[in-house]
């Protein structure tokens, strides 16, 4: 069913939005939309946003690897938003502890995987192996405040709880989808992810 919906997506938003359900499915309740930039900035393939009304916005169609775990990190957004885990300027101090744990995990090993990420920053093609490091670039500059890693400007992880917001999204694609880079340096979140949050999340968490 996947594979069908996949070979129709890239010609028919409904067909997208039908992908994502399947691989998702909380994100049935979840309402999805067209960006409003070119289909051409494959800087921005997707993006969530929690106001006026929450909507996962669809960027530029990728291969079925990557669609997937682009859709999972916008839905960990909705995810902690419709939780109450973490929303403007407010995160849950069992998530706050977590974090400070989780920053002393930003050992040598995880930077120097960032510092041998050139061929990754030049390469913007869509691989599944160079959307997870994208993942784990963003996720050791979220905990590191822009300091180490990227993804984000220093600005936008220093604005209110966004760093918060990043961690929990991308714990939630790791532990989803997977993602070595992530597992091998912060195991503990992708393990709080799955015990506290994906074990539980059609049962704790309201949609309506």
């Amino acid at each position: 069913m996947l594979d069908e919906l996949y070979l129709q997506m890239t010609h028919d938003f409904e067909h997208r939005v039908a992908f994502h359900r399947a691989l998702i499915p909380s994100a049935v309740r979840a309402t999805y939309g067209e960006p409003a930039w070119g289909l051409n900035d494959r800087r921005n393939l997707y993006v969530y946003v929690d106001t006026p009304q929450p909507c996962i916005f669809l960027g530029a169609p990728t291969e079925p690897s990557v669609e997937q775990n682009l859709g999972q990190h916008e839905f960990g957004h909705f995810l902690h938003y419709k939780s109450k885990k973490i929303v403007k300027g407010v995160t849950d101090p069992v998530f706050m502890k977590l974090m400070e744990r989780l920053r002393p995990k930003v050992t040598v090993q995880s930077t120097d995987f960032v510092r041998t990420a050139h061929n990754w920053s030049v390469n913007l093609s869509r691989s599944l192996e160079n959307e997870q490091f994208g993942c784990f670039f963003d996720l050791v500059g979220a905990l590191t405040l822009g300091k180490v890693g990227g993804g984000h400007s220093q600005e936008y992880y220093n604005e209110g709880n966004n760093a918060a917001m990043e961690v929990f999204a991308h714990g939630y694609c790791a532990s989803v989808c997977g993602n070595p880079y992530i597992e091998q340096c912060f195991p503990l979140l992708t393990r709080w992810m799955r015990t506290q949050l994906c074990m539980q999340a059609e049962k704790s968490i309201s949609m309506d």
